[in-house]
């Protein structure tokens, strides 16, 4: 195998889906796919504050910035018409 082959194939291996484990060490049936999306700066750190936030209100439970950011799309999933009406003003 070449080197350039070793490469890519090293370089695949990050985006592959981790099995993802639960707090009680089972692992998770979701599968995960690493994707890149551009936000805006100020909105990001808004999530940041409200996740450190969040974090400390569940202390001693680990939340993490991933499920927290699942939720937070999967809440806006589930309102998809506010989320509309937002987009349109």
């Amino acid at each position: 195998m070449s080197s350039q082959s070793k490469r890519i194939q090293t370089l695949k291996q990050r985006f592959e889906s981790p099995t993802r484990s639960t707090a009680s060490g089972e692992a998770a049936n979701s599968t995960r796919k690493r994707h890149s999306v551009y936000i805006d700066q100020t909105l990001m750190q808004r999530v940041d504050e409200l996740y450190k936030e969040t974090q400390h209100e569940f202390f001693p439970t680990e939340i993490t910035k991933s499920a927290f950011l699942e939720q937070l799309l999967q809440q806006g999933l589930e309102n998809l018409d506010k989320v509309k009406v937002a987009l349109t003003e």
